[in-house]
């Protein structure tokens, strides 16, 4: 049996070349006991949404979400999504819609016993494009 690896969310910078620089870990939002994966960054980079396994979830993975105030600022502590996105199932794959009024997910396994995409729905987003 391969024993379990835990994932940890990176960020690279953008050179200016229009190349990458090195990758370093997201303190803010990995945790330690957790399997922190598959981050989405809203498109102003102010919110991120993710799946993980740490402690205090509802099932195997769940969507978390962070936000912080800049880009210059550091990640809020993530939240679960809760009972309205997550259960005892695997949510994995989060993708938020161009206006993040949508939230795309995988759950494994769905009512069928195989993996379904879900969506759910928000107000409107205030961010940078807005007019």
């Amino acid at each position: 049996m391969t024993p379990s690896v835990a994932g940890d969310i990176f960020v690279s910078r953008r050179l200016g070349c229009g190349g990458f620089g090195p990758a370093s870990a997201v303190s803010g939002l990995n945790d330690a006991a957790g399997n922190d994966i598959q981050p989405n960054v809203r498109k102003d980079g102010l919110e991120v949404v993710f799946s993980s396994n740490r402690p205090g979830g509802a099932g195997l993975q769940d969507i978390w979400v962070a936000t912080r105030q800049t880009v210059h600022h550091s990640w809020a502590p993530p939240v679960n999504l809760g009972p309205a996105v997550n259960t005892a199932a695997s949510e994995t794959r989060p993708s938020l819609s161009w206006r993040a009024e949508q939230l795309l997910f995988g759950r494994s396994p769905g009512p069928e016993g195989m993996s379904d995409v879900y969506v759910t729905t928000r107000e409107k987003v205030k961010d940078g494009d807005d007019d």
